[in-house]
């Protein structure tokens, strides 16, 4: 009897021995799972980050411009950045209007460069004493008061009652006449009307010495 207790004994012990072989490896596989391949500290792994847009837009980045946006309002100083008593240099560099050049060099004058606006039949007069003197417009381009080329002769009057032409009487008056711009007493604007029209609207220095 006590032989058979014994080798029940060892049966039990040697199951229980192989059974702890048994897990040592399937424990270890699982630690291998959890770590990584130098045996670290299981580092949780992050989500991927998206590329930002700007770098994956294959559509170019659009180019600064080097000109002042073009303005529809004359006055009070200036056309945009384009303004009266600017030297040739700095108003060529506004981007508005062409270089300047001497159309009748063989004359002297007061006003020797004139340039064009860009995009239009607008000049502009520079006087060696006052700088840029005269702007004068072209259609597209109003006074504060809505005055431009293409307005009736009543507009004119509506916006400037003082406005009176070189020929004629009101209300039928025609020719050019001068009226002051609000907000600048330095300036006023020389408004050319013919046949009930406004031929041209210039915003010019109150003294200037281009023209009459």
């Amino acid at each position: 009897m006590l032989a058979l207790a014994a080798r029940s004994v060892s049966r039990t012990a040697r199951r229980r021995a192989l059974g702890q072989a048994l897990a040592l490896p399937l424990a270890a596989l699982a630690v291998t799972g959890l770590v990584g391949c130098d045996g670290g500290t299981p580092v949780p792994s992050e989500p991927a980050t998206p590329a930002a847009a700007a770098t994956t837009s294959g559509a170019p980045a659009p180019a600064p411009s080097d000109a002042a946006a073009p303005s529809t309002v004359l006055g009070p100083d200036g056309l945009g950045a384009l303004k009266l008593g600017m030297s040739k240099k700095a108003a060529e560099a506004t981007g508005l209007i062409t270089a300047f050049a001497n159309p009748d060099p063989g004359t002297a004058s007061d006003c020797p460069a004139r340039a064009k606006l860009k995009g239009g039949k607008g000049l502009v007069w520079w006087s060696t004493r006052l700088g840029v003197a005269a702007i004068e417009t072209a259609e597209g381009i109003r006074t504060a008061e809505g005055i431009g080329v293409g307005s009736t002769r009543d507009s004119v009057g509506r916006a400037y009652p003082t406005w009176r032409g070189t020929d004629g009487t009101p209300p039928n008056d025609t020719g050019h006449g001068r009226v002051p711009v609000s907000g600048n007493p330095d300036a006023v604007y020389r408004i050319d009307v013919q046949d009930g029209t406004v031929r041209s609207v210039t915003l010019q220095l109150a003294h200037q010495d281009c023209y009459e």
